[in-house]
């Protein structure tokens, strides 16, 4: 393994950030790699963006910039230019930089929040720059924040709204059901958008079943299509691999198999619209743009299996 896989270490570790947030950390760690090593070559560079995808196969913002960036080491030489590089790591970042943001101004437009009760799971940073937002104009719904087990991150995302000054009802989302009439609707982030299905921290799937109305905050680089991808590399994607059994259970009782996972597929029932940067959308209609069928793949990722 080559010694720079070590600048990203403390990314590799981290199981509570969503896949905006470890895309960040990723694209600035990239840079800071690249400005402090001349000479890098392909070989090097790939191994790197195996050991990540490895680590995240199914965070789709992740995968969207690891697959452009494969994209174009494919068409750069054996060795790499190291300001042309860097220019092109940049250059992704401040295209992208504001997508989520233009999602949540798209959805606070549409979507009135003032004085509803909303329900939040998880921790999504483009739900936090919705509560940024609604803070600013002034907007003051009543918020529900599950707390998001095993790795409890819904805490994290609690504290950030509550440090806004909006007041956060932090509950478990076993108890759901305990306060499911205090829900005027749900917004949930999203780690993938399918053709079939979304995919999000597990226990989404009942809180759709809540029979309230369901909004999703995304953006583009979360979709994909069945149509457009090799079926090995789609589910490659959207199958989770197994988590820590010890974050559910530490003990050492024989014949108890803990089963750990992060993330579950959920349909779309009860899914009002999905918003994105370029406008909201219904699952029904999300996939009709021809923007969606021209993504390409780069030969790692073809090859990848």
């Amino acid at each position: 393994m080559y010694e720079s896989i070590r600048y990203f270490y403390n990314i590799l570790n981290d199981n509570k950030s969503g896949s905006a947030t470890i895309t960040e950390k990723i694209i600035s760690t990239f840079k800071s790699l690249f400005k402090e090593n001349e000479i890098l070559s392909k070989a090097e560079v790939f191994s790197i963006i195996k050991v990540i995808f490895q680590k995240f196969p199914n965070f789709s913002i992740l995968f969207h910039f690891l697959n452009q960036l494969s994209l174009y080491i494919e068409s750069e030489g054996e060795l790499i230019n190291q300001e042309k590089l860097i220019k092109f790591v940049s250059d992704y970042e401040n295209k992208w930089k504001n997508s989520s943001r233009k999602s949540a101004i798209i959805f606070l437009d549409k979507i009135n929040i003032n004085n509803k009760g909303i329900l939040l799971h998880s921790n999504s940073s483009a739900i936090k720059i919705v509560f940024e937002i609604a803070a600013k104009k002034g907007i003051k719904p009543v918020i529900w924040q599950t707390v998001s087990s095993p790795a409890n991150e819904g805490i994290i995302q609690a504290e950030k709204i509550a440090s806004l000054g909006f007041k956060v009802n932090l509950i478990h989302e076993d108890e759901i059901w305990l306060f499911k009439d205090n829900f005027d609707f749900i917004l949930l982030g999203s780690d993938f958008i399918t053709d079939n299905f979304f995919i999000n921290k597990t226990g989404s799937y009942s809180i759709t079943l809540l029979n309230k109305p369901v909004y999703i905050i995304a953006e583009t680089r979360k979709i994909i299509t069945e149509k457009n991808i090799d079926k090995r590399l789609f589910d490659i994607l959207t199958t989770e691999k197994e988590k820590n059994p010890k974050e559910l259970y530490t003990g050492n009782v024989k014949n108890i198999y803990p089963e750990n996972y992060y993330f579950e597929k959920i349909p779309y029932k009860n899914v009002k619209g999905i918003c994105l940067e370029t406008g909201i959308f219904t699952p029904e209609s999300i996939f009709k743009s021809k923007i969606f069928n021209n993504f390409k793949f780069s030969i790692f990722f073809n090859n990848y299996y």
